[in-house]
This record gives C-alpha cells, sequence and structure tokens, in this order.
C-alpha cells in the first residue's frame, strides 16, 4: 500500500493519487507547504480535495482582489459539497392561475402511460 507524502499514512489503492496525476497549479501548491512532494508521491483524494479548495480560493482572489460575500458563499459550498441553487418551484406554484394549474394536470395526464394505454385500448375497441 502507497503511504501519503502528506500524513504518512497508508492508503487504500482506490485512495491514492500520484503527484504525476495532479493538475500542474496544485501540485506547486502542495510543494510550496511540503518540498518534498514529487512527481511520484501518493497524496490520499481527502489531502488532495483540501489543496484543490486552497488552490481554487486562491485563483478567485487573484482575479477578483478580494472575495465577496457570494464568493465565500461559493467557496462554502465547495467545501462543504452543498447546493447553491434554491427551490424556486414552491414559490412559482404559488403565482399560477387556475387555468394554468389545469394546464398542467392535463399535460401530466395527457403524457402518462395511462393515459396512452386507455387511448390505445379506445381505439383498437
Amino acid at each position: 500500500m502507497p503511504l501519503s507524502a502528506i500524513s504518512k499514512q497508508e492508503l487504500s489503492i482506490g485512495e491514492s493519487i500520484k503527484g504525476q496525476d495532479i493538475r500542474l497549479g496544485v501540485y506547486e501548491l502542495i510543494k510550496t507547504e511540503f518540498p518534498d512532494f514529487s512527481l511520484e508521491s501518493f497524496i490520499s483524494m481527502e489531502e488532495l480535495n483540501r489543496f484543490r479548495r486552497i488552490y481554487l480560493t486562491q485563483l478567485v482572489e487573484q482575479e477578483r482582489g478580494e472575495l465577496a460575500v457570494i464568493d465565500y458563499d461559493v467557496m462554502k459550498a465547495i467545501r462543504d459539497n452543498s447546493i447553491l441553487s434554491e427551490n424556486l418551484q414552491d414559490k412559482e406554484e404559488g403565482a399560477l392561475t387556475l387555468g394554468q394549474k389545469l394546464a398542467d394536470k392535463i399535460a401530466t395526464f395527457g403524457g402518462s402511460w395511462t393515459f396512452i394505454i386507455s387511448f390505445f385500448s379506445f381505439l383498437t375497441v
């Protein structure tokens, strides 16, 4: 089993990433903190993801100068693997008219297998 150059712990085969397989910018970031890290060294997926987040944050800071509130939200979402979007469907359904709601119900039934089989059965009888 390979040994992590960062944590010095044994890594399982599926969890280990070789230095040569890491994107150059992230690789160089790892090298700044761990100078002994080489193209032949191994790192765990968790450790690599931590360096990827740091690298991404640095790129955004270089691009914009400083992070705005939305940038912090994006970085937090990336770090936590969470979703940034809202569920807008609930808000939209409240604004629908009676005719629009009825049209949605008809379209739902009209495109269903129940309707298709029923209609085909009706035609054959």
